[in-house]
């Protein structure tokens, strides 16, 4: 709906005062009668009253002959004149169904699109700051790998409404191994060392045996020590993320000696590290802990346990806030916690919106 203005004068056409009994308002067959204003009232001689009249803008916009009729108690007198009537301009209606659809290296969008007058046009935002303009729903962003927040803004003339906010990942398959070692002459156990593969997601890493995984999900390290009676065999690790195929170490032979494997406790984590600025998350990344029983790691949330056998890699979901954090290496030998680091989850904020109504029609009586 619109409002408009009408202002009655009277001194032209009278010389009493009139008493109004009521108000219509037609286009075509469009009739409208105002109800905002309370009938009678009366216009004393050589004054004029606002009213306001109420019309439905989405069936009528352009140029059109108006009427607009005045009961009262001598009659009605209509006013007949051409009016143009604008459609009503109206801030975009906000995108709730915005989504950042992962790709390798790329981030693609998909939104249902806003409703205003004039019709949006669409900004892409990354982490709060705008990134491309006048888009539409084929745009691909062409992003290193990571993990970043998005909004699309309607915008046209009349203002300018945030959708929901979406996390895209922009993924990086597994990059080559090609210093994988399985040591030699180790009583009872064979180490293996390798590079870690970079990627995004982080890549994890699986262990075989003579072509046959004898590690999978538990995500290998390395430094990691494989526990075996004596023998030589052949071993290689293969590093996978979901982005592609899974990528093969060099392979390498490794041969273990008759006995029982010393135990370690956990090596001490000087690198933990918790990210800034996550929408509604912080990662956490660190060097494994090297030990005998391979070490598993707990998350600390200022000093409070929130999460066990984590992993390089991990995100962990939480309000915005400040937070400190830190993990514990753990095998049966031991605890050993790592350095402390501060972690910031950033929350997601829209834009204002904004809203403007305006109409003005004038009549004499």
């Amino acid at each position: 709906m619109i409002t408009t203005d009408l202002t009655l004068i009277n001194g032209q056409t009278s010389s009493e005062n009139i008493d109004v009994l009521g108000v219509t308002f037609q286009i075509g067959t469009k009739l409208t009668v105002n109800s905002g204003v309370v009938f009678p009232f009366t216009i004393a001689i050589g004054s004029s009253s606002v009213i306001s009249i109420d019309f439905d803008d989405t069936l009528y916009s352009g140029d059109f002959t108006e009427l607009i009729t005045i009961n009262t108690q001598d009659g009605k007198y209509d006013l007949v004149h051409d009016v143009t009537i604008k459609d009503i301009a109206s801030v975009p209606s906000q995108v709730i169904d915005f989504e950042a659809i992962n790709g390798s290296g790329q981030v693609t969008f998909n939104w249902s699109d806003a409703i205003g007058n004039p019709t949006p046009t669409y900004d892409i935002f990354e982490d709060g700051i705008s990134i491309a303009s006048d888009v539409d729903q084929t745009y691909v962003r062409t992003v290193v790998a990571g993990v970043r927040a998005y909004r699309v803004d309607a915008v046209s003339t009349s203002g300018r409404t945030a959708s929901n906010g979406n996390v895209g990942i922009s993924t990086d398959a597994p990059s080559d191994i090609l210093d994988f070692n399985a040591t030699d002459d180790e009583t009872g156990q064979i180490t293996m060392t390798f590079t870690p593969s970079t990627g995004y997601p982080v890549p994890r890493h699986r262990l075989f045996e003579d072509s046959v995984e004898v590690v999978g999900a538990d995500n290998i390290a390395s430094g990691y020590i494989h526990i075996l009676t004596s023998g030589t065999h052949s071993y290689r690790v293969e590093a996978y993320n979901g982005v592609g195929d899974p990528i093969p170490s060099n392979p390498d032979n490794g041969t273990a000696i008759d006995g029982t494997p010393a135990l370690t406790p956990p090596s001490e984590i000087i690198d933990f590290a918790a990210s800034d600025f996550d929408v509604g998350s912080i990662t956490m990344t660190f060097t494994d802990s090297i030990g005998n029983p391979i070490p598993t790691y707990n998350l600390f949330e200022n000093n409070i346990e929130v999460a066990t056998g984590v992993s390089d890699g991990h995100v962990h979901d939480v309000v915005a806030g400040t937070y400190t954090y830190r993990v514990d290496a753990i095998n049966s030998e031991g605890t050993q916690p790592s350095n402390d680091e501060d972690g910031t989850s950033a929350e997601y904020v829209g834009l204002p919106k904004l809203v403007s109504i305006t109409g003005e029609l004038t009549g004499v009586l």
